[in-house]
């Protein structure tokens, strides 16, 4: 399943303006998960944002798969599509839909 990681921080002006353009183009087509680097450090770490916001686009790949003893596993990998460059907050509605949609 794709989704969209919003790279953001209570503080970033540009991160505010960024909300507003999600809010003009309404419902996406893919759910957007809004990220805090203040409260998920560790996770802004892992994908190297370096400025906000920054939109990452991922792929959740389930797995299931049996072992070399014959046991099944499941495992969950996350892999990254596309991201914007950090402090991209310029993007105007129909840019930001066809970011998304593309």
């Amino acid at each position: 399943m794709k989704k969209v990681l919003k790279f953001e921080a209570d503080w970033c002006g540009p991160c505010k303006k960024l909300s507003r353009t999600f809010e003009l183009i309404g419902e996406q087509p893919i759910p957007v998960e809004r990220v805090n680097i203040d409260l998920a450090q560790e996770t802004a770490i892992y994908y190297g944002i370096k400025s906000v916001p920054t939109l990452v686009m991922v792929e959740e790949i389930h797995e299931k798969y049996v072992d070399f003893d014959g046991k099944p596993g499941e495992t969950n990998q996350v892999k990254e599509i596309k991201r914007t460059k950090g402090g991209e907050s310029k993007m105007t509605p129909e840019q930001l839909r066809e970011w998304i949609n593309d």
